[in-house]
């Protein structure tokens, strides 16, 4: 009898001993972080004139990340940008005589985010905002 409660008391002293350690106040790897982008691209427009053509489009943004200790952590985003829209042969256009359109266009806007750490390599997010478009088409008829 001695020897079986000799035996459980050093069971319980060592799997007490063995605990893992969970560091609870570990910080989500995007806490207090802060990212610039430019972005580059080109653009297409499908619209009522016969060829398309390619243009271009860029954009600059800075995301900020909130001090957080949970799997998830907060943020927000604002970006702005522009570019071009461009086609010509109008024939099926409904502005008359009209060969050749060019569209500046240019868009900013805000949004906040939440991300959530699955691991420290895969962060999938949600993000939802506002944003303004502008754009002023210019239309050159074939005089």
């Amino acid at each position: 009898m001695r020897l079986l409660i000799s035996i459980l008391l050093f069971l319980s002293l060592t799997t007490v001993s063995i605990a893992q350690y969970q560091n609870i106040n570990q910080l989500h790897p995007l806490s207090g972080k802060s990212s610039l982008g430019i972005e580059g691209g080109i653009s297409y427009i499908k619209s009522d004139f016969r060829e398309s053509e390619i243009d271009l489009l860029g954009r600059l943004s800075f995301e900020y990340f909130f001090q957080s200790t949970n799997p998830g952590v907060f943020g927000f985003e604002g970006f702005i940008g522009g570019g071009f829209l461009s086609a010509r042969n109008g024939e099926f256009s409904p502005i008359p005589a009209a060969d050749y359109v060019r569209t500046n266009i240019l868009y900013a806007g805000v949004a906040t985010t939440y991300n959530i750490a699955l691991s420290k390599k895969f962060m999938p997010y949600l993000s939802a905002g506002l944003s303004y478009l502008y754009f002023e088409p210019e239309v050159k008829d074939n005089e």
